[in-house]
C-alpha cells in the first residue's frame, strides 16, 4: 500500500468521489468488532462490500475514488478518515466471497468493489477539523447525519480538501 497524492486534472474529469463508512460489527460468533478493525480487514483484502440498500451502489464505477471513514462516537479513530483508495472494478457477490468475510452480520453483500492504490494514513484526518469547510455538510451543527449510511457522494473539491489534510 502506498500513500496517496492529489488527483491530476485528467483523473478529476473521469471519476466520482465517495466516502465509504465503516461501522462496528459483530462476528458470526457474537464478538464485537471495532469499525477500525472492520475497515482494515477490508482494505487488506482490497475489497469493500456493498449491500442491497447501500446508497449509490449502482452509481459507483471503475476509476472512482473513495475515502474511508470510521463512524461512531467512541473507539479507535472514530470520526476520522483513515484511508483513500481507487475503485478497480466491481464483482457481483458470490458464495466464494461469503466464506472470506468474518463478520457477515450486515447481511449478504450484493456486490464487492475491488480496490487499488490504497493509502492508509499515518495520521488519520479528524472530520471535526473540516466540518465548516465541507460543502456536502449543509447544517454544520448536525454534521453527524451527513455521515450516516454506507456511502456518501462528495465533490472533487471536498475530496481534495480532505486529501490535502493528509
Amino acid at each position: 500500500m502506498e500513500y496517496g497524492n492529489r488527483d491530476t486534472v485528467e483523473q478529476t474529469l473521469m471519476c466520482n468521489y465517495y466516502i465509504f463508512n465503516s461501522s462496528n460489527a459483530k462476528s458470526l460468533d457474537g464478538k464485537n468488532i471495532a469499525a477500525y478493525s472492520v475497515a482494515l480487514a477490508r482494505l487488506r483484502k482490497k475489497v469493500w462490500p456493498l449491500y442491497q440498500r447501500t446508497p449509490f451502489r449502482n452509481k459507483i464505477s471503475e476509476n472512482d475514488k473513495c475515502l474511508i471513514y470510521i463512524s461512531g462516537s467512541s473507539g479507535v479513530f472514530t470520526q476520522h478518515f483513515i484511508s483513500n483508495a481507487n475503485i478497480k472494478g466491481l464483482k457481483i457477490s458470490g458464495i466464494d466471497k461469503l466464506n472470506e468475510d468474518e463478520y457477515m452480520t450486515y447481511g449478504v453483500p450484493s456486490m464487492y468493489l475491488n480496490l487499488e492504490n490504497i493509502a492508509i494514513y499515518k495520521n488519520p484526518i479528524n472530520i471535526r477539523d473540516y466540518v465548516n469547510k465541507l460543502a456536502f455538510i449543509g447544517n454544520k451543527d448536525k454534521w453527524g447525519v451527513y455521515m450516516q449510511g454506507g456511502v456518501r457522494k462528495i465533490s472533487n473539491e471536498d475530496y481534495n480538501l480532505l486529501i490535502d489534510g493528509q
